[in-house]
């Protein structure tokens, strides 16, 4: 992950210990800075937050993310193609 994402330039570290289940974590953000993003480590953590998007924004991260089933979809190659063939998006 760390090794990503400084391939990335982008200044992120992995800190959390939570794999979207249990409290939510309260992020540490500085006063005057803006708030912390949460970004999945696993396919697992990616539909937990998503799930869950609207009490991780009430406690303060910044999420990017979908519908579950659409995170649940891209995470599964089978699923995958489902998903893009319901779309029209195979040839």
């Amino acid at each position: 992950w760390d090794k990503f994402a400084r391939g990335m330039k982008v200044r992120a570290r992995n800190v959390l210990n939570w794999k979207g289940w249990g409290p939510i974590p309260i992020p540490e953000t500085a006063p005057g800075t803006p708030a912390q993003w949460i970004l999945p480590t696993s396919d697992a953590t990616a539909v937990q937050i998503a799930k869950r998007q609207d009490e991780l924004r009430q406690a303060g991260w910044r999420v990017l993310t979908c519908d579950p089933e659409v995170v649940l979809a891209l995470g599964n190659k089978s699923l995958l193609r489902g998903y893009a063939e319901k779309l029209g998006l195979l040839d």
